[in-house]
């Protein structure tokens, strides 16, 4: 799901496309995922609050743009 709060908006996973690897590596693929989103909407900060293979019962990632320089 999508919703926006306080100018930033929460992107919420409830099935983790990564939950079949071992923890370590679905780490790193979320590391990589992080990273891919960045890039494609450029100018964001992008934080996860919550993650479903540390134990979340989903995966939560906050994007706020970045104030124009």
């Amino acid at each position: 799901t999508l919703s926006r709060e306080d100018g930033s908006y929460n992107i919420e996973y409830r099935n983790c496309a990564f939950s079949d690897v071992s923890r370590d590596t679905a780490t790193l693929l979320c590391k990589v995922h992080r990273r891919v989103v960045r890039r494609a909407l450029r100018n964001v900060d992008i934080s996860q609050n919550q993650c479903v293979m540390k134990g979340d019962c989903l995966c939560r990632h906050v994007v706020s743009i970045k104030p124009d320089r």
